[in-house]
């Protein structure tokens, strides 16, 4: 599906699956390969949607673009380091109450605003998230298990860093990190993030990523959050956002 209405109107995207494909645009006489959804200079929401075993990109977003992307899921996409389960250049993105996992890469983000708000970032085999050029603002997510959680390149002294705010980076073979110019201090602000803590889940290998009755992460979380981010009312699980003395660290409120 490719999507191109010059920002004039909306389209809405809920309740869809998207299952096994790709997409190919013509131009000049050249094919490019695409996301299975392509939006493109275009306003969309996408709600309650799973994109599941896509061969090139899940979902590409280009152009001056805007999209919300919420309570959706993204999985089993890509084969090789090019492949992604989201896509985004020249946009303003926000992704809230979502799970992508067991990509080849979950994230990659260029030139965009993009917020990532309660999710989970799980299992892909390269990256969990990629920036380039841009400072994409994390909040209250739980990175694990990727190859690297986070990461970015930047082949300019011109630094670009990420906000990291209540967050957990944790059994990830580099939790954070970038490359080519600076050490990752350059590359990352964090908020209250635990990176390389044992954020004491109730099972990690069966991939049970609340927070268990011990954790150092339950009521911990700041409040007065930067950057005009808001928090949602539910967490990834539907429940109340907040419950106790502040907001438990990653997507998982303790009930």
């Amino acid at each position: 599906i490719y999507c191109n209405d010059s920002l004039q109107v909306s389209s809405v995207f809920r309740y869809c699956t998207f299952e096994e494909g790709y997409g190919v645009l013509q131009s000049g006489g050249n094919f490019y390969f695409c996301g299975a959804l392509t939006v493109d200079n275009s306003i969309v929401i996408i709600d309650n949607c799973i994109f599941q075993d896509q061969i090139w990109i899940s979902l590409e977003i280009q152009s001056n673009s805007e999209v919300v992307i919420t309570n959706s899921i993204f999985k089993d996409t890509g084969s090789n380091t090019n492949h992604y389960a989201i896509y985004s250049t020249n946009s303003e993105v926000e992704i809230i109450n979502s799970k992508i996992s067991n990509n080849y890469n979950g994230i990659f983000c260029a030139e965009t605003s993009m917020n990532v708000i309660d999710c989970i970032i799980l299992d892909n085999h390269w990256y969990g998230i990629y920036f380039q050029y841009c400072e994409p603002k994390i909040l209250n997510c739980t990175i694990v298990g990727n190859n690297k959680g986070m990461f970015s390149f930047n082949n300019t002294n011109e630094f670009y860093r990420a906000q990291l705010i209540n967050s957990i980076f944790w059994d990830n073979i580099i939790n954070i990190g970038g490359g080519w110019w600076g050490t990752t201090e350059r590359f990352f602000d964090v908020y209250n993030s635990f990176i390389d803590v044992n954020p004491e889940f109730i099972n990690e290998i069966d991939r049970n990523l609340h927070l268990s009755a011990s954790s150092p992460g339950i009521d911990i979380g700041i409040m007065d959050l930067p950057f005009g981010l808001e928090l949602p009312e539910f967490d990834l699980d539907g429940n109340p956002r907040i419950i106790g003395l502040a907001v438990d660290m990653g997507a998982y409120e303790t009930q």
